[in-house]
Parts: structure tokens; C-alpha cells; sequence
């Protein structure tokens, strides 16, 4: 339900549900979508249903003939829509700053994926070089032992 009828003028918005009955014949298909008045008893079951459509409209007609908008409801909707223009410039304004927060850090992360992968590199560098100096002293101290007639056997 949208709204509930308070008094012949006053309608107060509700969000109940309530479940279609298929043991009441409405002359409206299940799944159809339409504006529609229902009555439902004490323990919330309908028990009628009628098309809403010409109300709606005469409503309106009668509020936009009769009822011109006074001054005061246009400078209200006027405030009212002020109001909404500037929290959607705060708002855009908050997710420009986040956008900007974000792509900073993500190129301050690309930036030290970039020094890592320096570093890496120079690791595997020295790694090499460190390799090779200590297979160099190895085969010093072999050949000088060999040189020497040094025996491995002792």
C-alpha cells in the first residue's frame, strides 16, 4: 500500500503489505499494474477493491485548478530544491576529493611496486655477483692447495 486514508482530505503514506486474495473477484488480472482503492477489514484481509485511476486524475485536476500555488509553496520548493542542489555539489564535491585521494595513492603504490622491483633486481644482481666471487675463492684455494701438493685427504 501506498497511502492510508486518515480522513475525507488527509492520506498518511504506509508501507504495509498485504497479500491478494484470489477468492475475491477484483475484475483485475494478478501481475497488472494499477493505481487501485482497497478496503480490508480489522485483521488486514480486502475486502473490496475499485480502480483508483479517475480519482487520481480528478484530484489533480481539481489541485491545479482551484488551488494555484501560493508564493509561499514556490519559495518552500524553491529552498527545497536549493537545498538538494548543495548536497549534491557537497557530495560530488566529497567523491572529487576520494576520486583524487585514491589515484594518488594508487600512483604512490605503482611508484613503489617500481622501487621494489629495483630493489629486487639489484638483490639478484649482488646475489650473482657474491655467487661468483665465492666459487672464485674456492677455486683459488683449490688450486693453491693442488699447487702446494697439499693431499685432501688429511
Amino acid at each position: 500500500m501506498l497511502a492510508c486514508k486518515k480522513s475525507d482530505h488527509l492520506w498518511e503514506s504506509c508501507s504495509e503489505l498485504l497479500p491478494f486474495s484470489a477468492q475475491l473477484d477484483y475484475s483485475v488480472e494478478p501481475n497488472t499494474t494499477m493505481f487501485v482503492f482497497i478496503e480490508i477489514d480489522e485483521h488486514q484481509k480486502i475486502q473490496s477493491l475499485n480502480n483508483a485511476d479517475e480519482w487520481i486524475f480528478a484530484t489533480l485536476r481539481k489541485s491545479l485548478t482551484e488551488a494555484p500555488l501560493s508564493a509561499a509553496v514556490v519559495e518552500t520548493e524553491k529552498q527545497r530544491v536549493e537545498t538538494w542542489r548543495q548536497e549534491i555539489t557537497a557530495t560530488n564535491l566529497e567523491l572529487t576529493r576520494q576520486r583524487i585521494e585514491l589515484e594518488t595513492q594508487r600512483e604512490q603504490l605503482q611508484s613503489l611496486e617500481i622501487s621494489l622491483k629495483q630493489e629486487q633486481d639489484q638483490l639478484k644482481e649482488h646475489s650473482i655477483t657474491f655467487k661468483k666471487i665465492i666459487l672464485k675463492a674456492i677455486a683459488l684455494l683449490f688450486l693453491r692447495d693442488f699447487k702446494g701438493g697439499s693431499n685432501f685427504s688429511k
